[in-house]
């Protein structure tokens, strides 16, 4: 795994925190990559995920980025994703989850009080258990199913 600003590492294991980075991590070309139990607050991007295979961004929460988690194909090729984002929290941030890569999987992760999107995945696998509300966008989710309450 090939990773960038507050990470450097094949397994990535980092602070509990990162906070005011342009990207708090940034995974690229790389597989087999877990982020797990982490605050990511005031970034620019809390989490990157492209063309990466195997990657798993579970238990974390997103606070006061311009995006908590991104993941997006790069120049004009098809990149299906297998990417788990999943029982996150993202809160205060700009948007949410963004993602215009086919194969993102998206479960139980909450939205809210998000100014833009709470989940924007038009290309996403729905695993099921969202929530979002009081975000800046309607609808609350793209891609997936959301509910206001759990």
């Amino acid at each position: 795994m090939w990773a960038r600003g507050a990470l450097a590492a094949r397994r990535p294991r980092i602070a509990p925190r990162v906070r005011r980075h342009e990207l708090g991590v940034f995974m690229q070309f790389g597989s087999h990559g877990t982020l797990e139990s982490n605050t990511f607050r005031d970034n620019t991007v809390g989490v990157e995920a492209s063309w990466t295979d195997r990657t798993v961004i579970r238990g974390n929460t997103f606070r006061g980025n311009g995006t908590g988690f991104l993941s997006q194909t790069i120049e004009n090729g098809i990149d299906e994703a297998w990417t788990v984002v999943e029982s996150n929290t993202f809160s205060r941030n700009g948007d949410g989850i963004r993602s215009n890569r086919p194969g993102v999987q998206i479960g139980r992760n909450v939205a809210t009080n998000n100014t833009g999107w709470g989940i924007y995945a038009e290309l996403a696998v729905d695993l099921g258990g969202n929530v979002a509300r009081r975000n800046g966008n309607e609808p609350q989710c793209v891609g997936v199913v959301c509910t206001p309450r759990p």
